[in-house]
């Protein structure tokens, strides 16, 4: 029986982790129960909600997009990490996070995975953050219109949330860059000027970053920034039942609204 730290090993491997050592997330086997592994969770938050969720569900492991240890954390652990970690002790669950690799995997990543959405052609990387290009960016196969885009995607991903499109939804669109998440941080939309880019496809948007939309004139349409981060945990769930097909693979749903 396959066992987390095999799990753990195949997935690093998979998702390229090690070439993410600047990654703010210490990516990979955060909590090793040393089990064997039977049944996955995937969600995009380690919190309390989906370790309870998955200790019902009799999970051995659980695969998420933000972790519980991010840089020099956990040095001193405080009451809402020590209830998490008692639901994980006592669940005899493991826990793997995976953070950039999977906003920047090429074909398992998030950002890969609404790229297919769009059908983008010509896909160069885009969107650095931390050094890394973890978005992309490229041609649509024909114009339309920011508000199409939008739609394109309400039908594509769940509907927990609606895509909104933050100026003008008539506004037709031939180039656009995704990056999953917070990606409308203010150097972005240089870099979309540089590269000639009509629209940034991302989750969320800050109000720091509105006067570089404005004066750079690019358009940005929101997917809501859990949404955004859904895809690529789908595809690491595809790819684990594929190699692994005794395991059970389950993807839980906690919607946060943002």
């Amino acid at each position: 029986m396959t066992t987390s730290l095999e799990l753990a090993e195949f997935l690093n491997e998979q998702l390229d982790v090690p070439a993410f050592r600047d990654d703010p997330s210490n990516n990979g086997l955060q909590f090793d129960a040393g089990n064997p592994v039977q049944t996955i969770v995937f969600g995009v938050d380690a919190n309390l909600p989906l370790f309870q969720t998955a200790s019902g569900m009799k999970a051995d492991m659980i695969v998420v997009h933000h972790g519980i240890s991010w840089g020099g954390s956990l040095k001193r652990i405080n009451s809402v990490e020590s209830r998490r970690l008692m639901v994980l002790s006592q669940a005899n669950c493991s826990l793997y996070a995976a953070h950039l690799p999977m906003d920047a995997h090429p074909v398992l990543g998030h950002n890969a995975e609404l790229a297919r959405v769009l059908n983008l052609q010509n896909r160069i990387p885009f969107g650095y953050y931390h050094g890394y290009g973890i978005g992309f960016a490229g041609d649509l196969p024909c114009p339309v219109t920011a508000g199409e885009i939008a739609s394109l995607f309400d039908r594509a991903l769940d509907n927990s949330q609606t895509s909104r499109v933050l100026f003008d939804p008539d506004r037709t669109i031939r180039r656009a860059g995704i990056v999953s998440g917070g990606g409308a941080w203010s150097e972005i939309f240089l870099e979309m000027k540089e590269k000639k880019l009509d629209c940034l496809v991302t989750g969320e948007f800050t109000h720091e970053s509105m006067s570089y939309a404005q004066e750079t004139g690019a358009e940005c349409v929101m997917l809501g920034h859990y949404r955004s981060e859904c895809p690529g945990l789908h595809a690491v769930m595809g790819l684990i039942r594929k190699n692994f097909p005794e395991i059970n693979c389950r993807f839980v749903s906690l919607p946060t609204g943002f």
